[in-house]
C-alpha cells in the first residue's frame, strides 16, 4: 500500500524504536543494541501494513496494522535473524518472537489489528494520533473489516484514555501466561495488558476531535 525509500524506512524504525524501546528489546528482537534494532526494524517492516502521516515532508506518525489478508506487519523470519546474529542466537530470538505473536489477538475476517501507533514527540497533542485512527478506520472499511482492535500494557493509562475518547471499549484485561514469554513480558513491563475494541458499524463523531492526553 506504500512505496517507501530506505531513508523513510529508517525514519519509521527510529520513531518506533524511540517509542517502544522496551517492547523492541524484550518482545520483538531480544537485543539491546539500539543501532542493530533500528536497522532490523527498518528491514523487517512490511510496506503493506503501514499508515504514515507527514508534515512538511517530515514523518510525524506511524501506525502498523495487521489483518488476515496482511498478517505480518513485522516480517521477522528465522532467515531474517540469521543475517544479523549467529544461528543459535537467531533461533532463540525467532522462537521468542513467534511466541509473542501467538499470544497476540487472533485475527478474524472482521478484525483490523493496530500493532503499534506512534507520534513524534514534537508533534504530540496536535491530533495526529486521532487522524491515524480515522485513517485506520477508513482503510479497515475499505478492506471489509468491521472491528478495530488494539492491545495496551496496563500502565499505558494515558493511551487507554485516548482510545476510549475515540470510541474504543475495554473488552478484557489479560496476562501473559506462556512461561517462555512471561519473563520477557515482565522485562518489557507488559505482562498485564488491556484488549480494546471499536465497532466500526457504529457512528464515530468523537474520532474527529480526540487527542492523547499530554
Amino acid at each position: 500500500m506504500n512505496s517507501i525509500t530506505p531513508d523513510t524506512r529508517l525514519d519509521i524504525a527510529q520513531l518506533i524504536y524511540q517509542t517502544h524501546m522496551s517492547k523492541v528489546h524484550h518482545l520483538w528482537l531480544h537485543s539491546s543494541d539500539s543501532q542493530a534494532c533500528v536497522a532490523l526494524i527498518a528491514e523487517g517492516i512490511s510496506e503493506d501494513n503501514l499508515l504514515l502521516v507527514t508534515r512538511q515532508g517530515k514523518l510525524v506518525g506511524v501506525a502498523l496494522f495487521e489483518t488476515q489478508d496482511f498478517p505480518h506487519a513485522l516480517n521477522f523470519t528465522f532467515r531474517f535473524f540469521t543475517r544479523h546474529f549467529g544461528v543459535f542466537s537467531s533461533f532463540r530470538k525467532w522462537l521468542a518472537f513467534i511466541c509473542y505473536k501467538r499470544v497476540e489477538i487472533k485475527l478474524t475476517p472482521e478484525t483490523f489489528h493496530i500493532e503499534a501507533l506512534v507520534v513524534s514527540p514534537d508533534f504530540q497533542g496536535q491530533g495526529i494520533g486521532s487522524q491515524m485512527v480515522r485513517d485506520a478506520s477508513q482503510l479497515a472499511g475499505e478492506l471489509g473489516k468491521t472491528q478495530l482492535v488494539v492491545e495496551l500494557p496496563e500502565h499505558y493509562q494515558k493511551m487507554l484514555a485516548f482510545y476510549h475518547q475515540l470510541g474504543f471499549v475495554t473488552k478484557s484485561k489479560e496476562k501473559v501466561k506462556w512461561p517462555i514469554l512471561s519473563r520477557f513480558a515482565r522485562r518489557a513491563d507488559a505482562s498485564s495488558y488491556y484488549v480494546l475494541e471499536k465497532d466500526l458499524l457504529k457512528d464515530d463523531p468523537v474520532c474527529r476531535n480526540a487527542v492523547p492526553s499530554s
